[in-house]
């Protein structure tokens, strides 16, 4: 029932390229409604996108983590006689 009612309409919005990242989708059930027989009509979810602002990507100006290695880096220094 779920794919049926959200997981499909939501993936076909998708595929239409009318959600991306950063959007927001509003679910909402129909009022009750009567046809022209007086009989009570199947309550319909009404989808709503809000668009968003996509998330900005990472920069590479941000700081490197430290490298694990305490050795990684150093310059190699000349041996020492030992007397």
């Amino acid at each position: 029932v779920i794919q049926k009612y959200l997981e499909d309409p939501i993936a076909e919005e998708i595929l239409k390229s009318e959600i991306s990242e950063g959007d927001t989708i509003v679910v909402d059930l129909a009022k009750e409604s009567k046809d022209e027989n007086g009989k009570e009509k199947e309550r319909e979810l009404k989808f709503k996108i809000e668009k968003g602002t996509p998330p900005v990507p990472p920069t590479s100006s941000a700081p490197t983590p430290p490298d694990d290695n305490p050795e990684a880096g150093k310059k190699d220094e000349p041996a020492k006689d030992k007397e």
